[in-house]
């Protein structure tokens, strides 16, 4: 239900954390909680997605006889980066013939906090199996270079922008 409510609306949604209890392998739980984490580039997209996810869950708790709780405990918005700072990024990826592709942020990275202050802008690489954040994260060296070559581009842009 989640994952087919976010993908109909453009977003992203990831269950986290699940906690049950009692926690056993062969006894349903009697209570279940858990995180989702929901990203768009829209706030206004975001906030329907929310909409549809808390009114499938009163469906789901009506059609179950469950209890089911709602509650927003961190809500981090979407981060708009410098378009100048964007640009020579893609730019650079369009030029090398690098694919690649413009994606939102409301994670806390430094640059997101950066951002608020200064222009600032963050690039990212492919990770084998799409996995980020974790020990088992790991790119090539070619697309480490594909990294370094779209950022160097980036930052000479940027600099000749400056200088004049």
């Amino acid at each position: 239900m989640i994952e087919r409510s976010a993908l109909a609306a453009g977003a992203r949604a990831t269950v986290g954390r699940l906690t049950l209890h009692p926690d056993s392998r062969n006894v349903v739980p009697g209570r279940v909680w858990f995180s989702v984490d929901t990203r768009h580039d829209h706030e206004s997209q975001l906030a329907e997605l929310a909409a549809t996810l808390r009114a499938e869950a009163a469906a789901i708790s009506a059609r179950r006889g469950v209890s089911i709780e709602v509650e927003d405990f961190w809500i981090s918005p979407a981060t708009r980066f410098d378009a100048a700072l964007v640009g020579h990024l893609r730019d650079s990826a369009r030029a090398r013939g690098i694919p690649h592709r413009e994606m939102p942020t409301a994670i806390g990275h430094d640059a997101v906090y950066v951002a608020r202050k200064v222009p600032a802008v963050m690039l990212f690489v492919p990770c084998h199996g799409g996995i980020s954040h974790n020990e088992a994260e790991s790119i090539t060296p070619a697309w480490a270079e594909a990294g370094l070559m779209v950022l160097a581009d980036a930052v000479l842009a940027t600099a000749s922008l400056v200088k004049g």
